[in-house]
Protein backbone atom coordinates (compact mmCIF):
# COMPACT_ATOMS: atom_id res chain seq x y z
CA UNK A 1 0.00 0.00 0.00
CA UNK A 2 1.47 3.08 -1.09
CA UNK A 3 1.34 6.10 1.52
CA UNK A 4 1.06 9.60 0.68
CA UNK A 5 3.27 12.48 2.16
CA UNK A 6 1.52 15.29 4.59
CA UNK A 7 2.04 18.82 1.82
CA UNK A 8 1.52 22.10 4.19
CA UNK A 9 -0.65 24.13 1.61
CA UNK A 10 -3.91 26.41 1.12
CA UNK A 11 -7.53 25.10 -0.43
CA UNK A 12 -8.78 27.82 -2.73
CA UNK A 13 -11.36 28.81 -0.01
CA UNK A 14 -8.63 28.97 2.83
CA UNK A 15 -6.44 30.94 0.11
CA UNK A 16 -9.50 33.57 -0.01
CA UNK A 17 -9.61 33.87 3.75
CA UNK A 18 -6.38 34.49 4.02
CA UNK A 19 -6.52 37.37 1.63
CA UNK A 20 -9.40 38.69 3.84
CA UNK A 21 -7.44 38.51 7.21
CA UNK A 22 -3.94 40.11 6.66
CA UNK A 23 -4.02 43.34 8.14
CA UNK A 24 -1.50 43.40 10.56
CA UNK A 25 0.47 40.97 9.43
CA UNK A 26 3.98 40.86 7.21
CA UNK A 27 2.89 40.68 3.72
CA UNK A 28 2.56 37.11 2.39
CA UNK A 29 1.98 38.12 -1.25
CA UNK A 30 5.59 39.82 -0.91
CA UNK A 31 7.51 37.12 1.15
CA UNK A 32 6.54 34.72 -1.94
CA UNK A 33 8.09 36.89 -4.55
CA UNK A 34 11.14 36.95 -2.64
CA UNK A 35 11.43 33.67 -1.90
CA UNK A 36 11.29 33.13 -5.60
CA UNK A 37 13.26 36.14 -7.05
CA UNK A 38 16.20 35.16 -8.64
CA UNK A 39 18.44 37.04 -5.65
CA UNK A 40 17.63 34.08 -3.05
CA UNK A 41 16.79 31.03 -6.14
CA UNK A 42 20.21 31.15 -8.45
CA UNK A 43 19.67 30.16 -12.08
CA UNK A 44 21.33 26.81 -11.38
CA UNK A 45 19.30 25.94 -8.10
CA UNK A 46 21.22 27.01 -5.68
CA UNK A 47 18.91 28.59 -3.00
CA UNK A 48 21.30 31.99 -1.00
CA UNK A 49 21.27 31.98 2.89
CA UNK A 50 20.47 35.27 2.98
CA UNK A 51 20.33 38.52 0.58
CA UNK A 52 22.44 41.41 1.36
CA UNK A 53 25.26 43.46 -1.30
CA UNK A 54 27.62 45.06 1.37
CA UNK A 55 27.96 41.33 2.95
CA UNK A 56 27.18 38.64 0.18
CA UNK A 57 25.31 34.92 1.43
CA UNK A 58 26.32 31.70 0.59
CA UNK A 59 24.43 28.71 -1.57
CA UNK A 60 22.71 26.59 1.29
CA UNK A 61 21.78 23.12 0.89
CA UNK A 62 19.55 23.70 4.19
CA UNK A 63 17.80 26.80 2.87
CA UNK A 64 17.22 24.84 -0.21
CA UNK A 65 15.36 21.77 1.61
CA UNK A 66 13.42 24.37 4.10
CA UNK A 67 12.42 25.90 0.83
CA UNK A 68 11.67 22.93 -1.04
CA UNK A 69 9.32 22.17 1.82
CA UNK A 70 7.62 25.24 1.33
CA UNK A 71 7.06 24.37 -2.12
CA UNK A 72 3.37 22.86 -2.54
CA UNK A 73 2.37 26.08 0.02
CA UNK A 74 4.45 28.66 -2.82
CA UNK A 75 2.44 26.82 -5.58
CA UNK A 76 -0.75 26.79 -3.83
CA UNK A 77 -0.82 30.94 -3.48
CA UNK A 78 0.61 31.24 -7.05
CA UNK A 79 -1.76 32.69 -9.85
CA UNK A 80 -2.65 29.14 -12.05
CA UNK A 81 -0.90 30.97 -15.02
CA UNK A 82 2.06 31.21 -13.02
CA UNK A 83 2.47 27.75 -11.92
CA UNK A 84 4.26 26.24 -14.97
CA UNK A 85 7.23 28.96 -13.87
CA UNK A 86 7.63 28.14 -10.03
CA UNK A 87 7.53 24.30 -11.11
CA UNK A 88 10.60 25.01 -12.89
CA UNK A 89 11.98 26.98 -10.16
CA UNK A 90 11.32 23.71 -8.11
CA UNK A 91 12.56 21.07 -10.30
CA UNK A 92 16.18 23.28 -10.33
CA UNK A 93 16.11 23.47 -6.80
CA UNK A 94 15.60 19.79 -6.28
CA UNK A 95 18.03 18.82 -8.96
CA UNK A 96 21.02 21.41 -7.04
CA UNK A 97 20.07 19.97 -3.83
CA UNK A 98 20.16 16.14 -5.28
CA UNK A 99 24.41 16.94 -7.24
CA UNK A 100 24.91 18.73 -3.46
CA UNK A 101 24.92 15.07 -1.64
CA UNK A 102 28.06 14.60 -0.46
CA UNK A 103 30.46 11.31 -0.82
CA UNK A 104 29.15 10.41 2.63
CA UNK A 105 25.27 10.55 1.35
CA UNK A 106 24.55 13.68 3.66
CA UNK A 107 24.70 17.46 3.09
CA UNK A 108 26.35 20.75 4.49
CA UNK A 109 28.92 23.19 3.17
CA UNK A 110 32.91 23.42 3.57
CA UNK A 111 32.92 19.75 2.49
CA UNK A 112 31.91 18.44 5.87
CA UNK A 113 28.37 16.72 6.18
CA UNK A 114 25.62 17.53 8.60
CA UNK A 115 22.92 15.58 10.03
CA UNK A 116 20.68 18.32 10.54
CA UNK A 117 21.35 19.51 7.24
CA UNK A 118 20.51 16.23 5.48
CA UNK A 119 17.35 15.76 7.68
CA UNK A 120 15.77 18.90 6.18
CA UNK A 121 17.15 18.05 2.88
CA UNK A 122 15.19 14.86 2.60
CA UNK A 123 12.14 16.34 4.49
CA UNK A 124 11.96 18.55 1.24
CA UNK A 125 13.01 16.49 -1.24
CA UNK A 126 10.28 14.01 -0.28
CA UNK A 127 7.61 17.29 -0.10
CA UNK A 128 8.83 18.29 -3.57
CA UNK A 129 8.30 14.61 -4.72
CA UNK A 130 4.57 14.35 -3.57
CA UNK A 131 3.33 17.38 -5.00
CA UNK A 132 4.94 16.67 -7.86
CA UNK A 133 3.62 13.07 -7.97
CA UNK A 134 -0.11 14.81 -7.40
CA UNK A 135 0.52 16.81 -10.30
CA UNK A 136 2.57 14.51 -13.57
CA UNK A 137 2.16 11.41 -11.76
CA UNK A 138 6.24 10.61 -11.63
CA UNK A 139 8.94 11.75 -10.38
CA UNK A 140 12.75 12.85 -11.38
CA UNK A 141 14.18 9.46 -12.15
CA UNK A 142 17.04 11.01 -9.74
CA UNK A 143 15.06 11.32 -7.10
CA UNK A 144 14.70 8.04 -5.64
CA UNK A 145 18.38 7.28 -5.33
CA UNK A 146 19.41 10.89 -3.56
CA UNK A 147 16.35 10.28 -1.36
CA UNK A 148 17.70 6.93 -0.10
CA UNK A 149 21.38 7.85 0.26
CA UNK A 150 20.15 10.49 2.59
CA UNK A 151 17.85 8.73 4.42
CA UNK A 152 20.60 5.65 4.89
CA UNK A 153 23.23 9.19 6.02
CA UNK A 154 20.86 10.03 8.87
CA UNK A 155 20.27 6.37 9.86
CA UNK A 156 24.45 5.73 9.89
CA UNK A 157 24.87 9.45 11.90
CA UNK A 158 22.21 8.73 14.41
CA UNK A 159 23.97 5.05 14.93
CA UNK A 160 27.53 6.83 15.55
CA UNK A 161 26.20 9.81 17.51
CA UNK A 162 27.94 12.12 14.88
CA UNK A 163 26.31 15.69 14.00
CA UNK A 164 28.63 16.07 11.39
CA UNK A 165 31.82 14.61 9.62
CA UNK A 166 34.67 14.95 9.76
CA UNK A 167 34.73 17.05 12.75
CA UNK A 168 37.66 19.39 13.61
CA UNK A 169 38.63 21.01 16.60
CA UNK A 170 37.97 24.62 15.56
CA UNK A 171 34.00 23.48 15.15
CA UNK A 172 33.83 21.73 18.45
CA UNK A 173 32.19 24.58 20.25
CA UNK A 174 29.86 25.26 17.74
CA UNK A 175 26.14 23.77 18.49
CA UNK A 176 25.38 22.84 14.83
CA UNK A 177 28.02 20.35 15.20
CA UNK A 178 27.30 18.89 18.42
CA UNK A 179 25.21 15.53 19.10
CA UNK A 180 22.68 17.67 20.97
CA UNK A 181 19.04 17.87 21.46
CA UNK A 182 18.29 20.04 18.51
CA UNK A 183 18.98 16.32 16.35
CA UNK A 184 15.68 15.20 17.80
CA UNK A 185 13.90 17.04 14.99
CA UNK A 186 15.69 14.51 12.46
CA UNK A 187 12.61 12.30 13.63
CA UNK A 188 10.80 14.28 11.39
CA UNK A 189 12.79 13.44 8.13
CA UNK A 190 12.53 10.22 9.03
CA UNK A 191 8.49 9.73 9.93
CA UNK A 192 8.16 11.13 6.14
CA UNK A 193 10.56 8.52 4.39
CA UNK A 194 8.08 5.88 6.44
CA UNK A 195 5.18 7.04 4.87
CA UNK A 196 6.55 6.47 1.30
CA UNK A 197 5.97 2.71 1.93
CA UNK A 198 3.53 2.93 4.90
CA UNK A 199 6.74 1.33 6.72
CA UNK A 200 7.80 2.66 10.40
CA UNK A 201 10.97 4.50 11.68
CA UNK A 202 13.34 1.91 12.59
CA UNK A 203 13.70 1.23 16.48
CA UNK A 204 17.20 1.98 16.50
CA UNK A 205 17.04 5.22 15.26
CA UNK A 206 14.12 6.50 17.60
CA UNK A 207 16.12 4.71 20.25
CA UNK A 208 18.83 7.33 19.23
CA UNK A 209 16.36 10.07 18.88
CA UNK A 210 15.02 9.48 22.31
CA UNK A 211 18.63 8.84 24.05
CA UNK A 212 18.68 13.11 22.70
CA UNK A 213 15.93 13.63 24.58
CA UNK A 214 16.13 12.48 27.32
CA UNK A 215 17.87 13.75 30.75
CA UNK A 216 17.85 17.52 31.79
CA UNK A 217 18.27 20.14 29.03
CA UNK A 218 17.07 23.33 27.70
CA UNK A 219 17.03 26.60 29.62
CA UNK A 220 15.67 25.48 33.41
CA UNK A 221 19.11 24.01 34.54
CA UNK A 222 21.45 26.59 31.86
CA UNK A 223 24.98 27.26 32.55
CA UNK A 224 25.45 29.13 29.75
CA UNK A 225 23.76 31.04 27.54
CA UNK A 226 21.28 28.85 25.91
CA UNK A 227 20.45 29.87 21.74
CA UNK A 228 16.97 29.97 21.12
CA UNK A 229 16.86 28.85 17.88
CA UNK A 230 18.26 25.61 18.59
CA UNK A 231 16.28 25.24 21.40
CA UNK A 232 13.25 26.06 19.32
CA UNK A 233 14.41 22.75 16.99
CA UNK A 234 14.71 20.68 20.08
CA UNK A 235 11.15 21.50 20.98
CA UNK A 236 9.80 21.03 17.78
CA UNK A 237 11.57 17.63 17.64
CA UNK A 238 10.05 16.88 21.15
CA UNK A 239 6.53 17.52 20.01
CA UNK A 240 7.15 15.32 16.86
CA UNK A 241 8.57 12.86 19.29
CA UNK A 242 5.98 12.45 21.83
CA UNK A 243 3.10 12.42 18.51
CA UNK A 244 5.20 9.59 18.02
CA UNK A 245 4.55 7.71 20.84
CA UNK A 246 1.01 8.58 20.66
CA UNK A 247 1.65 10.71 24.17
CA UNK A 248 0.69 13.96 24.96
CA UNK A 249 3.20 16.53 24.32
CA UNK A 250 6.04 16.34 26.33
CA UNK A 251 5.69 19.00 29.59
CA UNK A 252 9.30 20.09 29.13
CA UNK A 253 7.43 21.70 25.74
CA UNK A 254 5.07 23.78 28.01
CA UNK A 255 7.23 24.93 30.67
CA UNK A 256 10.32 26.38 27.95
CA UNK A 257 7.12 27.76 26.23
CA UNK A 258 6.42 29.59 29.68
CA UNK A 259 9.91 30.45 29.58
CA UNK A 260 10.23 31.72 26.14
CA UNK A 261 6.91 34.06 26.94
CA UNK A 262 8.90 35.70 29.97
CA UNK A 263 11.73 36.94 28.22
CA UNK A 264 9.79 37.90 25.01
CA UNK A 265 10.51 42.06 24.58
CA UNK A 266 8.56 44.77 24.61
CA UNK A 267 8.97 44.74 20.81
CA UNK A 268 7.63 41.60 20.50
CA UNK A 269 11.04 39.63 19.35
CA UNK A 270 12.10 36.50 20.76
CA UNK A 271 16.00 37.04 22.02
CA UNK A 272 19.08 35.14 20.13
CA UNK A 273 19.38 33.75 23.90
CA UNK A 274 18.50 33.13 27.62
CA UNK A 275 20.99 33.40 30.42
CA UNK A 276 20.04 32.98 33.88
CA UNK A 277 16.37 33.78 32.98
CA UNK A 278 16.73 37.09 31.00
CA UNK A 279 16.73 37.96 27.75
CA UNK A 280 20.47 38.10 25.85
CA UNK A 281 21.14 39.46 22.13
CA UNK A 282 19.15 41.35 19.47
CA UNK A 283 15.14 40.07 18.77
CA UNK A 284 15.88 37.54 16.01
CA UNK A 285 13.56 36.95 13.29
CA UNK A 286 14.27 32.85 13.49
CA UNK A 287 13.43 31.98 16.47
CA UNK A 288 10.60 34.64 17.02
CA UNK A 289 8.46 33.08 13.59
CA UNK A 290 9.83 29.42 15.57
CA UNK A 291 8.25 30.27 19.12
CA UNK A 292 4.80 31.68 17.11
CA UNK A 293 4.34 28.10 15.41
CA UNK A 294 5.13 25.99 19.18
CA UNK A 295 2.78 28.89 20.81
CA UNK A 296 0.41 27.88 17.98
CA UNK A 297 0.54 24.50 18.27
CA UNK A 298 0.30 23.88 22.31
CA UNK A 299 -2.69 26.49 22.25
CA UNK A 300 -3.54 29.35 20.93
CA UNK A 301 -5.97 30.44 22.83
CA UNK A 302 -3.14 30.34 25.86
CA UNK A 303 -0.21 32.23 24.17
CA UNK A 304 -3.16 34.74 22.16
CA UNK A 305 -0.93 37.93 23.99
CA UNK A 306 2.41 36.47 22.99
CA UNK A 307 1.26 35.19 19.37
CA UNK A 308 0.08 38.79 18.44
CA UNK A 309 3.11 41.00 19.88
CA UNK A 310 5.70 38.57 18.30
CA UNK A 311 3.76 38.64 14.73
CA UNK A 312 3.80 42.61 15.13
CA UNK A 313 7.49 42.32 15.51
CA UNK A 314 7.53 40.09 12.63
CA UNK A 315 5.65 42.97 10.58
CA UNK A 316 8.35 45.45 11.93
CA UNK A 317 11.26 43.19 10.80
CA UNK A 318 9.76 43.07 7.07
CA UNK A 319 12.30 44.89 4.34
CA UNK A 320 10.98 46.46 1.53
CA UNK A 321 11.90 43.29 -0.61
CA UNK A 322 9.69 41.28 1.09
CA UNK A 323 11.88 39.33 2.63
CA UNK A 324 12.83 39.20 6.22
CA UNK A 325 15.71 40.68 8.27
CA UNK A 326 17.62 38.12 10.13
CA UNK A 327 17.70 40.50 13.46
CA UNK A 328 17.04 43.77 14.24
CA UNK A 329 19.69 46.51 12.99
CA UNK A 330 20.61 44.53 10.46
CA UNK A 331 20.26 44.17 6.33
CA UNK A 332 20.91 40.13 5.80
CA UNK A 333 17.31 39.38 4.20
CA UNK A 334 17.41 35.52 5.20
CA UNK A 335 16.25 32.71 3.80
CA UNK A 336 15.38 30.55 6.62
CA UNK A 337 14.12 33.28 8.92
CA UNK A 338 11.43 34.11 5.77
CA UNK A 339 10.73 30.18 5.15
CA UNK A 340 9.89 30.27 8.98
CA UNK A 341 8.04 33.76 9.06
CA UNK A 342 5.84 32.24 6.23
CA UNK A 343 4.60 29.65 7.89
CA UNK A 344 4.05 31.12 11.41
CA UNK A 345 1.81 33.62 9.83
CA UNK A 346 0.39 30.88 7.52
CA UNK A 347 -0.50 29.15 10.50
CA UNK A 348 -1.47 32.08 12.27
CA UNK A 349 -4.22 33.60 9.59
CA UNK A 350 -5.33 30.08 8.99
CA UNK A 351 -5.74 28.74 13.06
CA UNK A 352 -4.49 26.22 11.48
CA UNK A 353 -1.53 24.90 13.10
CA UNK A 354 -0.08 21.05 12.08
CA UNK A 355 2.94 19.17 13.52
CA UNK A 356 3.58 17.20 10.60
CA UNK A 357 4.30 20.31 7.85
CA UNK A 358 6.66 22.26 10.28
CA UNK A 359 9.96 23.24 7.78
Amino acid sequence: MVHSVPLWNLSTLERDLVAMRRLNVPDLSRMHHWLCAEDVVRSDGAVMSWVNPEHPGYPYPEAAGLWLSAYPWLCSLEAVDDVEALRDTGYRVAEKLLDSITEEGGLGRDQRSYLFDASVGLSGLLRYQEQEKQWAGVVPGSMSEGVDKLHTYILKALDSRQGVEPLSRDLEDRWSVRFDPHLIKSLLALTLYARIDGGEVSENALSRIRELSEGNWGISVEAAPVYVHALCYALEGLWLLSAEAGIRPDRRIQNTLEVLAEVQTESGGIPAYIHDGQALGPCRVDSTAQAIRLWLLAGPEIYASEITRAICFLRTMQAPSGGMRYQEESDDINTWATLFTVQAVDWYLRDAPCAESLL
